[in-house]
Parts: C-alpha cells; structure tokens; sequence
C-alpha cells in the first residue's frame, strides 16, 4: 500500500500530466502518468488515464504522424501544431465564442462550450474529410487553430489565431507548419479563406507562401480563397480543384478568378 506523501506526489504528477496534455505535448503527459502508476499501483484511475493517454497518441499518429508537427527550419522554431481534441475545447470556446474572430476568420461562432465539444468532435468522427488542428507556442500555450477540409490531395483551411495573441507572427507560423503538415499527408493543394478587410490574415497568407485566387461568397460574406505556391503554378486546374472543394465543403459559390 502506497504511503500518503506517495500518494501526494501522484496526484501532483497527474496533475502535470494533465497540463502537458492539454498543450499537445504527450510524451510528458505521459511520463507523469507513468510515475503516478508507479507510485500508486493500486489506484486503477491512474492506469485509465495512462490508457486513454496512449489510445489518443494513436489517433495522433494517425492523422499527423507523431504527437506534434513542427519544424526547426522555419523562423516559428516555438510553435507546433497538435490534434484538437475536447481537452482543448475551453481555450476553443473562449477565443470563438467572440463574433468578431469568428467573422474574420470565416469560422462558425460558437455559443457555448457544448458547441466547442461538438465542433471537435464532429471532425474526429469524420477524420478523412475533417482534421482539426490545435496551434501551441512554447512560450504562450494555446494560440489558435486551424480546419483543414480534405477532398484527395487537396485541402480547404480556415484558420484563427487568439486575439491577445495577434500581431506576434503566430498566423505566418501556423500557415507555413500547415505546409508542413500537408506534405507528410501527402497534400497538394492547401487552399485558404479570409476577408478582403482581414489585413492580417492576409499579410500572414502572402508571407507564409500563399496567393488569391479567387473570390468566393459563403455564409452571406464575400472571402478570398488563396492556394500555396507561386502564382505560375495556379493554373486552371487549380482554381477547379479550389471551388469544387470550396463548393463541397462551404456550398459556397465561387466568382470569376482574378
């Protein structure tokens, strides 16, 4: 039978791994799960939660190859990126609840943490169409989030970045580690979608390698779909992959291409 400072410290332990886990940083989570059971053995709980802890960082090399993306070339060497789940679904709420964001970003406001859940939750019942992606900086956490709508090798994404947040570069980082991630998925294609008026998103866009090429009408706004890559390489093909893909997921109706 463990002793009670024993007990104490596997409580602090969980707690910690808890934390980690909610900053998409699971090999620590794990570890202080590892040494609560270690500590406690009798205490089932601890030996649920390790369980759980593993069945997601399967999902997560599922759907993006490991526990995180990141990538030390690019000037962001603190951010990463991490599968969204319901762990994360407060700091979701708290950042898209507010309709400014939510217009901006052409992401739907959510009205209660209920909907927070059920927006996570519908991507993860649904991981070849839908992946939700939580955007994290070493040193401030949670930043924003990304929604990447799959259709083959091409992909539609919305993105937003916490407003207390903006103006630090964090949008450049979560777009250039979503080119990332699209070329260990095996993407082509990354299509985006901002408001004409959204001037940060847009210079974010320009500067993580990203072109307009068209304009779409969704949700009674007018949006700007950009793809990645050079502007040469967009050629007709592309602008059919975007709006059928635009189409698809937004039933959105696409105008002439600039």
């Amino acid at each position: 039978m463990s002793t009670q400072a024993e007990r104490s410290v596997a409580q602090r332990r969980m707690r910690q791994g808890l934390r980690w886990w909610r900053l998409g940083l699971q090999d620590r989570a794990a570890e202080c799960f590892a040494t609560a059971a270690q500590l406690v053995p009798e205490n089932a709980q601890y030996r649920v939660q390790q369980g759980e802890l593993a069945r997601w960082r399967q999902n997560c090399q599922r759907l993006i190859g490991g526990d995180v993306v990141s990538d030390p070339t690019l000037s962001a060497k603190s951010m990463y990126l991490s599968v969204l789940g319901v762990q994360h679904a407060a700091w979701l709420y708290e950042a898209q609840r507010q309709a400014d964001l939510a217009a901006s970003a052409g992401v739907p406001r959510l009205h209660c943490l209920a909907e927070a859940q059920r927006y996570i939750h519908e991507a993860g019942m649904r991981p070849d169409e839908l992946l939700a992606i939580a955007v994290f900086c070493r040193t401030s956490g949670f930043v924003g989030s990304i929604r990447l709508c799959l259709a083959g090798r091409a992909a539609l994404m919305t993105y937003w970045i916490t407003p207390r947040q903006q103006g630090h570069g964090f949008g450049t980082g979560a777009l250039e580690l979503t080119r990332t991630l699209a070329s260990l998925r095996g993407i082509q294609h990354i299509f985006a979608v901002t408001q004409p008026a959204n001037f940060q998103s847009r210079a974010a866009l320009a500067k993580a390698g990203f072109n307009t090429i068209a304009t779409v009408l969704a949700m009674d706004r007018i949006l700007e779909l950009w793809c990645a890559g050079p502007r040469e390489d967009i050629g007709r093909p592309v602008c059919d992959t975007a709006s059928a893909v635009f189409r698809r997921f937004f039933q959105g109706k696409t105008s002439e291409e600039p």
